[in-house]
């Protein structure tokens, strides 16, 4: 299915493709069909046209297609004729028999939207348009910032932490700018565009991933001439209409954080999945703020996230139990409090430098971790900090030798310590 995946000219990450037939939508017509009857059982009567933008399928080539088999089938009648000409001019309505199969559809999955996306085709798109983010320049961090009072040590190891594409834990006293400047970083993803589909389809099953409250739309008529028509009666060059182009997601998740809520969310009652928070932030940004006062232990949290930080990979398991691998493109971003990073650390500063001597002739991340058991330090939180053969670990000159926040990485996870202004 990854075939479905067409070329794009350099400047264009990725453009979802021009939809002609229902082989190009990689789904099957059975499948489709059930759809559209769900849709006509819960909305009655009902145009063709306006079920080719329900469905977010485009009429010609495609929805006709389906309206057609089902009218042969007796599934669905026309009731009557809103003037125009084609099958997106009559009005539709179920019959009996498309009733029953309605119901039998429904008892399935109650998903009656737009049309999924393969995920096989998702999981090429977000590696498609990962390298479309932007290098963070000096002045871009001026800009940004503009409207807080930062010291300049502080300044300089902000920009290289987000250059570096992966995570960024920031602590310090409460009220020190940690969340502004962390969500300054939102704003920047947020002037960037990507595409996203309303909805993943994967053995048989639906998850929902567009989120209405989390996703910003951008407007399609952006002079690239490529729009979204259902349609036939528009022109210009048309896109899949599965997809829709949004603002880089910003993602900000509390104490509310579970982990039930980093996998799929399955709904009993409407049989369909709810894309979890890093699947829906991936491309952009997943802001956890308060670290530690979550429902769920930090230790579990942070174990959680070992391998899709190490190896940019996700796993997610269906309640048939299968497991699925998705891409973990997001830059997540922990904010917490000093009081927390003293109950892993504590407050010897004996520890530390031995921590600082012993990691600065390290190489491997095995040593590493050898090496904090040792010394009794953090074992829990350093985990999930070290990579096999790029652990190389330095002493900032610039921080007061005190626990683990006098360290900084040049590795997966870079801790930034804030001073109170």
């Amino acid at each position: 299915m990854t075939d479905l995946i067409q070329s794009t000219p350099s400047n264009v990450a990725f453009i979802p493709p021009q939809i002609n037939s229902l082989d190009d939508t990689g789904l099957s017509p059975l499948w489709l069909q059930d759809l559209v009857l769900k849709v006509l059982y819960f909305r009655g009567f009902i145009t063709g046209f306006k079920i080719a933008e329900e469905i977010a399928l485009p009429m010609a080539g495609v929805t006709d297609q389906l309206l057609t088999a089902l009218k042969q089938e007796k599934f669905i009648e026309v009731k009557s004729s809103q003037g125009g000409l084609g099958e997106g001019a009559y009005t539709y309505g179920i019959t009996s028999a498309g009733i029953q199969r309605a119901r039998e559809a429904l008892e399935r999955s109650q998903y009656a939207g737009q049309a999924p996306v393969p995920f096989e085709v998702y999981n090429e798109a977000i590696r498609r348009q990962k390298s479309g983010r932007l290098t963070v320049t000096t002045r871009t961090m001026r800009q940004i910032l503009s409207q807080l009072v930062i010291s300049e040590s502080t300044f300089q190891r902000l920009g290289p932490a987000l250059n570096s594409g992966t995570s960024i834990f920031l602590y310090g006293p409460p009220g020190n700018g940690k969340t502004s400047v962390a969500r300054a970083f939102g704003n920047l993803v947020l002037s960037q565009t990507m595409y996203i589909p309303f909805a993943l389809y994967l053995d048989g099953q639906v998850i929902k991933l567009y989120d209405a409250t989390s996703h910003r739309l951008v407007s399609e008529s952006d002079g690239s001439g490529v729009v979204s028509a259902t349609g036939n009666l528009r022109t210009g060059a048309r896109r899949d209409p599965r997809w829709v182009k949004i603002r880089r997601p910003f993602i900000v998740v509390g104490g509310e954080l579970t982990l039930e809520g980093l996998d799929l969310v399955f709904d009993d009652t409407h049989k369909y999945y709810e894309a979890p928070f890093q699947v829906k932030a991936n491309g952009g940004i997943l802001l956890i703020d308060d670290f530690g006062r979550q429902q769920v232990r930090p230790r579990d949290l942070l174990n959680r996230w070992i391998v899709p930080l190490e190896n940019r990979v996700d796993f997610l398991r269906l309640h048939t139990g299968r497991k699925v691998e998705v891409p973990f493109d997001v830059l997540i971003v922990f904010l917490q409090e000093t009081w927390w990073m003293r109950r892993f650390c504590g407050g010897s500063a004996t520890r530390s430098r031995l921590v600082i001597r012993r990691m600065k002739i390290i190489e491997k991340s095995s040593a590493v971790l050898r090496a904090i058991k040792k010394s009794n330090i953090a074992t829990r939180a350093w985990r999930i900090f070290c990579r096999n053969g790029t652990s190389s670990v330095t002493a900032s000159c610039a921080l007061p030798i005190r626990a683990i926040c006098v360290i900084r990485f040049s590795i997966s996870l870079p801790i930034l310590r804030f001073r109170r202004l």
